[in-house]
């Protein structure tokens, strides 16, 4: 005699990839909100194969979960865990305390040197007055 399985549809989650909600094979309608089903180890095996992209996406991930009894109850028994917030006996210390604003680190300045002074420019001499002739020079 072939040895049955428990499979479901994975829950729906569209962040991966876990699409599916209904699928009908051999007179079964699985839904994904009815939990889990036992099939023979035939139909097992083909649900096993079965994918969110159907036959034109090789790459996106198992519809199903294809497990035995024991493993199908420590599943759902760790799902469960993953679902409750965690208990007021063991809280997640994040306080940090009173804090002032005297607490917080001084922030570090970066001052750059003063940049240096431009070199002094030479003094322009003076033009010739083209009315000037050569030779009329002040005395």
């Amino acid at each position: 005699m072939a040895q049955s399985k428990l499979v479901r549809i994975k829950p729906y989650n569209p962040k991966r990839g876990q699409l599916l909600r209904r699928y009908v094979v051999s007179g079964i309608r699985f839904d994904v909100n009815r939990g889990w089903y036992k099939v023979d180890a035939e139909l097992a095996k083909y649900l096993a194969g079965i994918t969110n992209g159907g036959d034109t996406d090789p790459e996106a991930p198992l519809a199903f979960d294809v497990m035995d009894e024991v493993d199908a109850k420590k599943l759902e028994a760790a799902e469960a865990a993953a679902k409750e917030p965690a208990p007021a006996a063991q809280p997640q210390d994040v306080s940090t305390g009173n804090l002032s604003t005297a607490d917080l680190p001084q922030p570090t300045r970066v001052t750059k040197p003063p940049a240096p002074a431009p070199a002094p420019k030479p003094a322009p001499t003076p033009a010739a007055d083209p009315l000037d002739e050569p030779g009329d020079k002040p005395a």
